[in-house]
């Protein structure tokens, strides 16, 4: 048995225990281990607390069911966890076309805001983020994966790594 299922399998003991019930949520928790496997411990209305085996080394499969799950760049990872760091994705939207060749993923960012002093990250591949920079021309505020902000006089630049 894998550190995952072990714990899974306490945690739905410590809940059956405490006699906590499903009260018209959706109750779902998602266990990993540094090796990739995984257990759900959820709520099922007719049986009560259970938990079953998963595996999964789809690092996208995993995040989609536990956000940062299974990340490769850990200490990205901690960050993202701890709070230290914010997921571009979750506060804006990739610019399409920004990657370097098509089949790219986007490398630059609209965020609907900006925090200082906080790290920024796209999660989803794992890829820092450089520069952050506000357009002079009417106030937009973008994220990239480069230094394309510092020094760009149609931009401010509001932070950089």
């Amino acid at each position: 048995m894998h550190e995952a299922l072990g714990m899974a399998g306490r945690i739905c003991e410590l809940l059956k225990a405490s006699d906590a019930q499903d009260r018209g949520a959706d109750y779902r928790i998602l266990v990993t281990d540094t090796a990739g496997n995984c257990a759900e411990v959820l709520w099922d209305s007719e049986v009560g607390w259970l938990w079953e085996e998963g595996f999964s080394t789809d690092k996208l499969l995993l995040r989609t069911r536990m956000p940062h799950a299974g990340m490769s760049n850990k200490s990205m990872q901690k960050k993202l966890i701890d709070g230290e760091c914010l997921d571009v994705r979750k506060i804006g939207e990739p610019i399409d076309g920004s990657g370097i060749w098509p089949d790219d993923p986007p490398r630059e960012f609209k965020l609907k805001g900006y925090i200082d002093e906080c790290d920024y990250a796209d999660a989803l591949t794992e890829r820092w983020i450089w520069s952050i920079g506000k357009r002079k021309s009417d106030g937009e505020i973008r994220a990239a994966t480069d230094n394309r902000f510092y020094q760009n006089e149609d931009w401010e630049c509001l932070w950089l790594r």
